[in-house]
Order: structure tokens, then sequence, then C-alpha cells
């Protein structure tokens, strides 16, 4: 009942109209991963991006180094969501 209230506000009109289209919630919740996500092949760009960065990654003088953990991290976690998996032992020699 509520998403057909919340989904106007959600998705553009020709998502909206592809959406209200489908029988099937699975189809729906597929076309909305495309919408946010941009599916596989952005997934993919996104990760290699993400590794390039890491690879480029360095503590400059003028940063502290929670700083530079912080960031580190969280791009770690960020690969890890679009599935590259960093293994412990290389962050800690980064």
């Amino acid at each position: 009942m509520w998403v057909r209230v919340l989904l106007p506000c959600l998705v553009d009109s020709n998502n909206f109209e592809e959406i209200s289209k489908v029988t099937r919630s699975k189809k729906g919740c597929d076309i909305l991963e495309k919408y946010h996500d941009g599916g596989d092949k952005v997934k993919q760009i996104k990760l290699k991006f993400l590794i390039k960065m890491y690879e480029l990654m360095l503590m400059e003088e003028n940063h502290k180094f929670v700083d530079y953990f912080a960031r580190l991290i969280t791009m770690v976690n960020q690969m890890n969501v679009y599935g590259e998996a960093i293994v412990e032992q290389e962050v800690v020699e980064r």
C-alpha cells in the first residue's frame, strides 16, 4: 500500500511507468536497483576507480595518520561493498 504512495517520489516518470506495469515485486526491485546503482557495469567502473585511488593513495606530510587511516578504511569498505576483497595484511602494510 505505502509503496504505491511513495514510489512516484523515489523515481522519475519513465521508471515509475516501467515499475507500475510489472506484476512481480522482484522485477520492480530489479528496476529500482538498476535505477539507483546503475547495474553491474556501473559497479565495475566504480570498483576500478576505487582500486586505482587505493593504489595511488599516499599519506601527505601535512595530514595526520588518523585522517589517512580513516580514508583508507573507508575506501577499503567501499571496495568490499563492490565485491573486491582486500586482505588485512595489505591494508596494514599501507
